[in-house]
């Protein structure tokens, strides 16, 4: 405060402080002679601890629309926990971002890596870059994300938006595509591998319709008794089974394929594997043109393919 007076000294308060909240505090006309006074503890005595307690308690009961926000609407989405957990990061403000980064003093740049034309905070990652405003369309989500853009320009407010007023299987989608979108940025900047915004929404549609289909047979306990039995083919047919799955720790899609006949004798299998990510249903169809190539090969033996 200016000396003998009861006023801020407002060029000291924002070269110190740079926060505007403190000249908000009354300051009472009159010019008497301080003294110290702590009536949340019975010693009088202030410490960290007890002044971080106040603040705690200022934020959780002031004033304006974050402290509405439903954060159990976030939990309750249909998507796999790992969905939930990340859009839980974006709204607490833990996405390390290239602007939250700086503002932490870690140095490293500060431009969006796909474009390099604007800052990268949240919204510029998964709204505000044209290259990856094709994938909302691609994941059918468009007319959900479109109308929000014109109403809210924070995306831990979007995200609540939908979550409590969307259904949870949309919301569930929408979490899915933004852990894509996440999961596509990284790869960009540590192994200068990134997919189209087409294919990036393609797979995250793709992923939560594989992840809800397998999650809501398991709710169906006639379908969770059931025991799947290979069957065979009718007589002299051939059948060919196929299975695909995702290495994390190598980043690499394997499938495999194996040929039998009606008696369940083994004829021929293959195995392969390529680098990237593919969904399990094009991993199985790849694995079934692989099964095909092989039996065009061997077409002209008449003992090796009947059919």
């Amino acid at each position: 405060m200016l000396p003998n007076v009861k006023q801020w000294d407002m060029r000291a308060l924002y070269e110190l402080f740079d926060c505007a909240e403190i000249v908000h505090v009354s300051l009472v006309e009159e010019v008497i002679e301080d003294k110290l006074i702590q009536k949340e503890k019975q010693s009088g005595c202030y410490s960290v601890r007890l002044g971080y307690r106040l603040w705690r308690n200022a934020c959780k009961g002031g004033r304006g629309r974050h402290n509405l926000l439903n954060w159990n609407s976030l939990w309750n989405i249909k998507a796999a926990a790992r969905a939930k957990h990340f859009i839980w990061r974006i709204c607490r403000g833990c996405l390390p971002s290239r602007v939250r980064l700086c503002q932490h003093h870690v140095p490293c740049p500060v431009e969006c890596p796909f474009c390099n034309n604007s800052l990268e905070d949240e919204w510029q990652i998964f709204f505000g870059c044209a290259a990856i405003n094709q994938g909302w369309q691609a994941a059918c989500l468009s007319n959900i994300i479109d109308n929000r853009l014109l109403s809210f320009d924070e995306v831990k407010l979007l995200i609540f938006d939908i979550c409590t007023k969307e259904d949870r299987n949309t919301a569930g989608r929408v979490a899915v595509m933004l852990e894509g979108m996440w999961k596509n940025r990284n790869n960009f900047i540590w192994n200068n591998e990134k997919e189209e915004a087409t294919k990036v929404g393609w797979l995250a549609y793709h992923k939560w319709q594989e992840w809800f289909t397998v999650h809501n047979n398991s709710d169906d306990h006639t379908v969770s008794q059931h025991v799947q039995t290979w069957e065979p083919p009718p007589p002299e047919w051939l059948k060919c089974n196929v299975d695909a799955d995702f290495n994390k720790i190598g980043r690499t899609s394997n499938r495999g394929w194996c040929i039998s006949d009606s008696s369940g004798n083994f004829h021929t299998a293959g195995t392969t594997w390529n680098v990237g990510e593919y969904t399990i249903l094009e991993g199985e169809a790849l694995a079934l043109k692989d099964a095909i190539q092989i039996a065009n090969q061997h077409a002209t033996r008449p003992d090796y393919l009947r059919k």
